[in-house]
């Protein structure tokens, strides 16, 4: 992503919504292993991209990216991360440009009666960008004025 490039984020703790991937409702005695979370495909706005990530550890500055529409291979496993049975995890989703984002997921794991199983689904996004705070400032003051001379009116 260019320098200078606007990123709207939502996911970390403190700022909301608060997303993440869950497999907290799978009990960890009926799979080997972890589930797999694939990020298979994308529908992006135009000069959008995409990334899922997050920090290691308070105050510190390294980042790990589990997805990137910009550049898959520069992630921790080429657009793919596990998380355990019974366990939930929270993210940073950031996205570079206004408008609709479609993620096709895919989630994988074996479980040890039924083996090997996989399910592929899409989550949406509508990115628009917050208001400034000037332009909330000057939304009020507009709406002042105008309830004052209908007053004087």
């Amino acid at each position: 992503v260019a320098t200078g490039t606007p990123i709207f984020v939502t996911g970390p703790v403190g700022v909301q919504p608060n997303l993440g991937f869950a497999a907290e409702e799978l009990n960890p005695d009926n799979w080997n292993g972890n589930i797999t979370i694939t990020l298979t495909g994308w529908t992006l706005p135009s000069g959008g991209q995409f990334a899922l990530y997050d920090t290691n550890g308070s105050g510190t500055t390294t980042t790990d990216v589990f997805f990137s529409t910009l550049n898959p291979g520069a992630t921790i496993a080429s657009n793919s991360f596990t998380i355990p049975p019974g366990f939930h995890e929270h993210f940073t989703f950031g996205f570079t440009a206004p408008g609709s984002y479609q993620l096709n997921l895919t989630w994988s794991g074996t479980h040890f009666t039924d083996g090997a199983k996989s399910q592929s689904g899409i989550i949406g996004f509508q990115v628009v960008p917050e208001p400034s705070v000037s332009a909330l400032v000057g939304l009020g003051i507009l709406t002042l004025l105008q309830n004052r001379s209908r007053k004087r009116a």
